[in-house]
C-alpha cells in the first residue's frame, strides 16, 4: 500500500478543478501496486454534493511527520505555477472579504496582501501550489500533472527563482501548453519537462454521453433532447463585465440565423470566477426574443452533459473548451484575452475551429466551427487522449519504479 495524496484547487466550486481527482483516480489505477488516496486542498472542503472529493488542508501534510507524509504527491493540474497567495485566497474568501483582499493588495502591494493570504490560511511555503519533496527525510516524490504556468513570464526574478527551485526537485513534470513549457525551461532547471493535453480531454471516457438519467440535466429543463437544438454558452464574471448587452446581441443574432436554443451555464461559481452572475445578466437582456434557459447548475456531470449534448459550446472557460473537444462538439473560446485558453489552443488545436475570438467575431466563428466535420472532431479528441494516456502512462512509470525501490530520478 502506498499513500498517494493529490492537491489542487477542490476546495471550491470550478468545474474543471473537481474534475482532476476523478480522471487521477480512473486513470492511475493500472499501477499495480495498491494506492491509499488523499486529497489536499489549500483548505479543508466537502464538495462530494457537486460531483467533487474532499480534501484535507494542505497544512495537514506539510506538518505530519515522515511516516504519516505521502510517498507521492500529485500536483493534479490547473494554472498553478504563477499563482499568487493573494489570488488563491481571494477564490475562498466571501465577496466582501475578497474584495478588502484585493484593495490591501491594490495600496499597500501584493507583498503585503500575500502575507496576510498566508496568515488567513495558515501556511507557510512559498507559493501555493509549487511544492517540493517535504517530510524530514525528503523522500516522497513529487509529479506536476499537465499544469499551466502561460503568466511565468510575468514574475519577478525572485518568485521565479523560488518557483525554478522547487520545479528541480520534482521527479516529474508535464505542462499543458508550449509556453508555460518554454517559460519553464527558460528558467534552467535540470528536469525534462513533457508537453501532455490538459487532462481534462478525458472526461468524456469518465461520463459517457449518455448519461444516466441520475444525471440527466434535460428531465426538468424545458430544453428537449428531441426538439430544437441549443447553443451552450458560459462566460466569466471578469470577462463579461459592461459587455453583457451587447453579447446578448451577439447571441440573439446567432440564435435566429441558427435556429439554436440558448442554454447559459454556469462552469465557476467560486468567488473570483462567478459565472453565474454573468450569464444571469447577459440572459437578462436576452429577454424572450429568443429561446433561453438558464439552468441551476449543482454537479459537475450538469454542466458535461449540457455541454455534451449541445451543438456548438461557446465560452470563456478553458475546461468548457476542453470538455467540448472531448466529445467532439463544435466549440469556440471566447476571448483572445483568457491567455491560458489562447495558449493551449495554439498548442493543441491543430485541425478544427478557431482560435479564441472577441465579441464582434462571435457569428462568423460559430460558423467556422460548424462548418468542421464531425470525423475531424473526433479525430482532435481521440489525438488528445492518446498523448494524454502517454502522459499517466509515464508517472505510472515513476511510481512503480520508486516502489520497487529502482526510481533514479529520471525517465
Amino acid at each position: 500500500m502506498i499513500r498517494l495524496g493529490v492537491f489542487g484547487a477542490f476546495d471550491r466550486f470550478n468545474y474543471g478543478d473537481l474534475l482532476f481527482p476523478l480522471i487521477l483516480e480512473r486513470t492511475l489505477g493500472a499501477v499495480s501496486v495498491e494506492l491509499e488516496w488523499e486529497y489536499y486542498g489549500l483548505i479543508s472542503s466537502d464538495l462530494s454534493r457537486t460531483g467533487g472529493k474532499p480534501t484535507k488542508s494542505i497544512s495537514e501534510f506539510l506538518k505530519s511527520k515522515d511516516d504519516k507524509v505521502p510517498k507521492v504527491l500529485i500536483i493534479a493540474g490547473g494554472e498553478v505555477l504563477e499563482a499568487s497567495w493573494t489570488t488563491v485566497t481571494s477564490y475562498l474568501l466571501p465577496k466582501g472579504a475578497e474584495v478588502a483582499l484585493r484593495g490591501i493588495r491594490k495600496i499597500a502591494g501584493e507583498r503585503i496582501s500575500d502575507l496576510i493570504s498566508r496568515l488567513h490560511l495558515r501556511l507557510n511555503h512559498d507559493r501555493p501550489f509549487v511544492i517540493g519533496p517535504y517530510g524530514p527525510s525528503g523522500r516522497m516524490l513529487v509529479l506536476y500533472n499537465a499544469v499551466g504556468g502561460s503568466a511565468l513570464s510575468l514574475l519577478k526574478p525572485k518568485e521565479k527563482s523560488i518557483i525554478a527551485k522547487e520545479l528541480d526537485k520534482a521527479s516529474y513534470i508535464s505542462v499543458r501548453d508550449w509556453a508555460t513549457r518554454e517559460h519553464i525551461q527558460s528558467l534552467g532547471i535540470n528536469q525534462e519537462v513533457f508537453l501532455a493535453p490538459d487532462s481534462g480531454i478525458l472526461i468524456s471516457d469518465i461520463f459517457k454521453s449518455d448519461a444516466s438519467e441520475d444525471y440527466d440535466p434535460f428531465n426538468s429543463s424545458g430544453v428537449s433532447r428531441g426538439g430544437r437544438p441549443f447553443l451552450c454558452f458560459q462566460c466569466s464574471r471578469r470577462f463579461a463585465s459592461g459587455r453583457e448587452k451587447k453579447i446578448a446581441e451577439s447571441l440573439i443574432r446567432l440564435s435566429n440565423d441558427r435556429k439554436l436554443s440558448i442554454v447559459f451555464v454556469s462552469i465557476g461559481l467560486a468567488t473570483g470566477h462567478e459565472d453565474q452572475v454573468a450569464v444571469r445578466k447577459i440572459a437578462g437582456f436576452v429577454g424572450d426574443k429568443v429561446p433561453v434557459l438558464v439552468p441551476r447548475v449543482t454537479h459537475i456531470r450538469q454542466i458535461a452533459t449540457f455541454i455534451a449534448r449541445s451543438s456548438v459550446f461557446v465560452g470563456t472557460s478553458l475546461h468548457g473548451v476542453i470538455t467540448a473537444m472531448s466529445y467532439g462538439v463544435p466549440f469556440v473560446g471566447f476571448t483572445s484575452e483568457v491567455s491560458k485558453l489562447r495558449h493551449f489552443l495554439e498548442t493543441w488545436n491543430q485541425t478544427t475551429a478557431t482560435q479564441p475570438i472577441d465579441i464582434d467575431n462571435m457569428n462568423d466563428a460559430v460558423d467556422k466551427a460548424l462548418t468542421g466535420t464531425q470525423h475531424q472532431r473526433q479525430e482532435l479528441s481521440s489525438r488528445l487522449k492518446m498523448e494524454s494516456y502517454k502522459n499517466f502512462d509515464r508517472m505510472q512509470t515513476v511510481i512503480q519504479l520508486a516502489v520497487n525501490g529502482q526510481w533514479m530520478g529520471k525517465l
